[in-house]
């Protein structure tokens, strides 16, 4: 628990074990212990949170910023640390000078800076899961969470809680944009990944908050850290009992066709039409 919760507060999930890694994988959860958008968000919104009352709208942004360039550093500057950041730095200015701000434009530019310093991120298979999911959030999410809404509230006995439709939306859209990037690098995809992040999603913000909280007071006071873990100790198990629970059969995932780079190249033709559309 401890390890998952520097891999979910800051993106180091060195101490996870290779098994539990590979149940991370198998139930499509691995992407809880890299820092992304989600993680960047709530430090950025906590931030908003509070200096809002204090100092006022006009000029949150400025301990927004600070917050926000800290949390990265601690977290690392990986690729998808640095895009997450980027975009981060993109939406703040534009709510600086007053401009419209929308996560394409900001994603694009992320991509751009990121390629244009370092090309040979183009062929790395995290920049490439991170920016197509992001992508896939973006664009594909908000319409699957409206058609899901739709479709199960209908009949009222199978309305389902609007946390959970856009949970399932989210994962279904990052799931559908990197799937050709898995098929080429991984072969392999998993069959449980709406499943398992529909039911830990609740405890993510706990889990993220807690370990916050918990990594800030053991530098403090040893004494408060460990009663800070005490309570992250609880939702970070239920993440952890949920990956062994649903990675460890194997029909949790399967093998995918080697259909090459062509073949998704031909899947993003047809991926970034329909996003384009939506």
């Amino acid at each position: 628990e401890a390890s998952l919760a520097a891999g979910i507060a800051f993106g180091r999930d060195d101490g996870l074990s290779r098994e539990a890694k590979e149940q991370f994988n198998r139930s499509g959860l691995r992407h809880l212990v890299a820092v992304s958008g989600s993680n960047v968000s709530l430090v950025v919104a906590l931030t908003y949170a509070v200096a809002i009352p204090t100092i006022g709208r006009r000029w949150a942004w400025l301990p927004a910023a600070l917050t926000l360039a800290a949390y990265l550093g601690a977290a690392g500057l990986s690729a998808s640390v640095m895009r997450s950041g980027i975009m981060a730095g993109v939406l703040l200015g534009g709510s600086v000078v007053g401009r419209p701000q929308s996560g394409l434009p900001a994603l694009f530019a992320a991509i751009i800076c990121m390629t244009a310093v370092a090309p040979a991120l183009a062929y790395e298979a995290g920049f490439q899961l991170s920016a197509t999911a992001t992508a896939g959030l973006l664009t594909f999410s908000p319409w699957l969470s409206h058609w899901l809404l739709r479709a199960t509230g209908r009949p009222s006995w199978l309305a389902l809680p609007h946390w959970l439709c856009e949970s399932l939306a989210l994962t279904v859209a990052a799931s559908l944009a990197t799937a050709p990037v898995m098929w080429v690098t991984f072969d392999r995809f998993s069959i449980v990944s709406p499943v398992a992040n529909a039911i830990v999603q609740p405890a993510f913000a706990l889990a993220f908050w807690a370990s916050m909280v918990t990594s800030v007071l053991g530098i403090v006071s040893r004494d408060l850290g460990e009663i800070s873990g005490t309570v992250a100790y609880y939702p970070l198990a239920f993440i952890t009992m949920s990956a062994e629970a649903l990675g460890s059969p194997r029909w949790a995932a399967a093998d995918s066709p080697s259909w090459g780079a062509p073949a998704a190249l031909a899947a993003y033709a047809a991926l970034g039409t329909a996003a384009m559309a939506a």
